[in-house]
């Protein structure tokens, strides 16, 4: 700021100031360089996203005259090689853009819009249209929205102030324009949708305007009365459609997590229709026929239209959530029935509850994916819940249990789900083992409090020498590691189910296959924070640095001589051990050639 002072200050005065020229551009190139390479979460890189976010916002305000100008042209650029960048710096750079213009109210040129418009258009499918090539640049645009809604309560600021008039970016600000179909199952007869329906908006009666007893609740869904008005007309489960067969399989269950997400639902249709209401005025059109009326007529109104209806739905999801586990068994207890009926073998147990809970995943996505916030906050508490668990996440984000490919989202990237997923899998491990609490603190008593004091003063407790901490070692250890592994090995699956392109530029990857590569890279890294946050907490040889639940990459720096850091190294969790154990040996078994993106995945993973 002091240089750029004397920039201001010098060049119209003296011959010295053109020393200085131009070294804004110098100076927010260099920031916008740092940014890219922080962390929103602030758990891999000490230097935060927000702090560097402030200070091009302060340098901004500081020197209105020279910053703006080399943002827009460092912005320009840094555009012009979006697709060179990895899916997490694209992440920074759309989280900083809708930061920045939040507080600077929405001054941007006019031009830029008009010139990404056609990289939205083009590169992002709505509707029917998700077909569409995926375009990093419009992606890049279409964050920088979620990011900026986030920051505000009536969107309608976005079209009338941000976006130029009439803009057709103004139709992808919620890329969930389907959100209106997500209560309707394609696995359902047109009857049978009809009764699941009545249930439904009876549900979210009983739920959200009445607050009925959980077991009453519990008794209509799995009851004759709800069975004989809806499974009398279920069209038959047996179907190579795995979508289809979900919702004939799990109908209840469904039913009830979409009661429960009803102000969610709600509140995506108050977005969509602030911003249909401000285009329909932006195009002199005041009746615009798309903009319909709020709240649907359901029967929940205004008893779901709290202050913060997100809190409100995770109270419910706990205090109902008897209801969710008695559909989940009485649902596949109705398909095991089915199965002896037609004489078919069945499944293994454990994998038609994952597919369940895969199936709650992904009502939870249809209906809470237009805000990151919305996403996380209901998987979290889902987790929490233990309605979900982690190794579920884990095969619903990467397409298995549900669908036959990787899922990517508008909303988030697949390895922030399992991220999450994973450091609140740890958490509830640890805080539900009572054999890894000290003495007299039980594991639901003492919580992570209990296991935040160590009284076995041992310093050599990760040899395994049966103390606390080596307990607590062996335990996080054994919780981490298949999760890794299946994470490893479907990514390496999906990689090499990718078809072979054969022209001349066989060495770009795909938008999927740099979600992978990177994607499991950002994992495995997490994971091994996530661990050495856990061990740290604990450790008897360390300060209490860290919490268990905490962000953890700065305790893994500290840990760079240390044991815990040796023991991720030596780990099977570490990255070599990875690359080798699934990377190239995935190749050497089936004597084929490693494709680009496996290749680079295996390298990335043996530096880690």
């Amino acid at each position: 700021a002091v240089i750029i002072s004397s920039t201001s200050s010098s060049s119209s005065s003296s011959n010295d100031g053109s020393f200085y020229k131009g070294v804004e551009y110098g100076i927010v190139e260099a920031l916008l360089a740092l940014m890219l390479q922080s962390n929103t979460a602030g758990h891999r890189h000490s230097l935060s996203h927000v702090y560097v976010s402030r200070i091009l916002l302060e340098l901004t305000r500081h020197q209105p005259t020279l910053v703006p100008q080399a943002l827009v042209v460092a912005v320009a650029n840094l555009f012009q090689v979006l697709p060179s960048l990895t899916p997490a710096a694209r992440d920074n750079a759309s989280t900083w853009l809708a930061f920045h213009l939040t507080n600077t109210e929405y001054q941007w040129p006019k031009g830029y819009w008009d010139h990404w418009t056609p990289y939205v258009t083009k590169g992002i499918g709505l509707g029917n249209n998700d077909h569409m090539k995926r375009n990093s640049r419009g992606e890049f645009v279409t964050r920088a929205f979620q990011a900026m809604m986030m920051y505000m309560s009536d969107v309608t600021v976005l079209v009338t102030d941000c976006l130029p008039p009439s803009s057709p970016l103004s139709r992808y600000l919620l890329l969930r324009n389907n959100t209106s179909d997500t209560t309707t199952t394609k696995g359902l007869g047109t009857v049978a949708q009809e009764s699941l329906d009545a249930v439904e908006n009876d549900l979210k009666v009983r739920i959200w305007k009445t607050n009925e007893n959980p077991d009453y609740v519990r008794g209509y869904m799995v009851g004759d009365e709800v069975s004989e008005s809806v499974a009398s007309h279920l069209e038959d489960d047996q179907t190579n459609d795995s979508t289809r067969m979900s919702d004939a399989i799990w109908w209840r269950t469904g039913a009830v997590m979409r009661a429960l997400l009803a102000p969610s639902q709600h509140e995506y249709r108050r977005i969509q229709k602030q911003i249909e209401k401000a285009s329909a005025k932006d195009d002199d059109n005041m009746d615009n026929p798309n903009a319909q009326d709020a709240m649907d007529d359901d029967g929940v109104g205004a008893a779901s239209e709290t202050e913060d209806g997100l809190v409100d739905t995770m109270a419910m999801i706990k205090r109902y959530r008897p209801v969710l586990l008695a559909t989940l068994a009485r649902d596949w207890q109705v398909h095991e029935e089915n199965l002896d009926l037609r004489g078919e073998s069945k499944p293994d147990t454990q994998d038609m509850m994952q597919m369940g809970e895969a199936y709650i995943l992904v009502q939870v996505e249809l209906i809470a994916g237009y805000s990151r916030i919305a996403l996380q906050s209901v998987l979290e508490c889902l987790l929490k819940e233990k309605l979900v668990s982690t190794m579920t996440v884990l095969k619903w984000a990467l397409g298995e249990s549900y669908t036959n490919s990787a899922v990517v989202t508008t909303t988030t990237q697949w390895w922030v789900t399992t991220s999450q997923a994973l450091r609140v899998g740890i958490q509830k491990h640890l805080a539900d083992a009572t054999d890894l609490a000290p003495e007299g603190l039980s594991g639901a008593d003492g919580g992570s409090g209990g296991l935040g004091m160590i009284i076995d003063g041992g310093g050599d407790g990760a040899a395994g020498d049966g103390s606390l901490f080596s307990r607590r070692v062996k335990s996080v250890m054994e919780f981490t590691r298949p999760l890794v592994q299946y994470a490893t090995r479907r990514v390496v699956a999906l990689l090499q189910s990718q078809p072979v392109r054969l022209n001349n530029n066989s060495k770009k990857m795909t938008p999927m296959e740099v979600d992978l590569v990177e994607g499991l890279k950002q994992f495995v890294m997490a994971a091994q924070s996530h661990v050495a946050a856990a061990l740290e907490a604990n450790n008897p040889n360390h300060d209490d640095t860290a919490s268990i639940g905490g962000t953890s990459h700065d305790v893994l720096m500290k840990l760079q001589e240390g044991e815990v850091h040796t023991l991720l190294k030596h780990s099977e969790i570490s990255g070599s051990q990875l690359a080798t154990m699934f990377c190239r040996s995935a190749s050497q078994e089936d004597n084929t050639i490693m494709t680009p993106a496996l290749e680079l995945l295996a390298s990335s993973l043996e530096g880690m």
